[in-house]
């Protein structure tokens, strides 16, 4: 009982992800001159940055080998990142961007951000830093 009061799902010890409001509020910071794809992205890099930690890193590994592992915990990834979407897709509409494009520039951006997550997380300690790997990642969409 006093674990469901912390946890909704036991997958939420693993893949909990307070990181969503800082997200909205890298990229509606972003100037709205800028293409939505690079608003996202330039929002995703300032998340990354504001989060890099090598604390930050053995968690995330661990955490990410562990549902990049289990069927259950690797769709809850996959949930997660549509939340996400959800988030950033509203704040870039309530800012003039069309939906269509806002989901468009938002599902490229999570996509690279995802492929990297995962193959940073089954790669092991000795790679890039997750800051690193997902710098790398969102560095393709880079216009």
């Amino acid at each position: 009982m006093t674990f469901f009061r912390h946890f909704p799902t036991k997958e939420d010890v693993v893949l909990d992800d307070p990181y969503d409001p800082m997200l909205a509020q890298a990229v509606a910071a972003q100037p709205a001159g800028l293409p939505p794809l690079e608003r996202v992205r330039r929002g995703l890099l300032g998340t990354v940055a504001a989060v890099d930690s090598d604390d930050f890193d053995r968690e995330s590994r661990q955490r990410l080998r562990l549902a990049a592992q289990t069927p259950a915990l690797r769709a809850r990834i996959w949930e997660n990142m549509a939340r996400t979407q959800r988030t950033v897709v509203d704040v870039l509409v309530e800012r003039g961007v069309g939906a269509n494009t806002a989901e468009a520039a938002v599902g490229a951006c999570l996509g690279a951000v995802t492929s990297a997550l995962l193959h940073w997380g089954h790669d092991g300690p000795g790679g890039p830093s997750l800051a690193d790997a997902l710098t790398d990642a969102l560095e393709v969409l880079r216009p």
